[in-house]
């Protein structure tokens, strides 16, 4: 009688630590998803930022390279034709 009811308890202790350990692992893996989850927004939102700094990068080159003052001090040389 005493084998069986130890048996008893060692199943009892076992069910309530898998339960216990299942629900632990569950949370964990709830928070991980929810991180991944706002790190994935964030990288939307950083590639949609870069994109819009890009784009204004390019709109102030290409002011620069119009602009007199760009072209007085970078002035293209005259193409020489070659004599043939």
């Amino acid at each position: 009688m005493s084998t069986l009811i130890k048996a008893d308890i060692f199943f009892f202790v076992t069910t309530i630590s898998v339960f216990l350990i299942t629900i632990s692992i569950l949370i964990t893996l709830y928070y991980f998803t929810r991180f991944f989850r706002g790190i994935s927004v964030l990288s939307k939102k950083l590639e949609n930022n870069v994109d819009d700094i890009n784009t204004h990068i390019e709109e102030v080159a290409k002011q620069i390279k119009e602009s007199f003052l760009f072209n007085l001090v970078f002035t293209k040389g005259k193409k020489r034709k070659k004599d043939k």
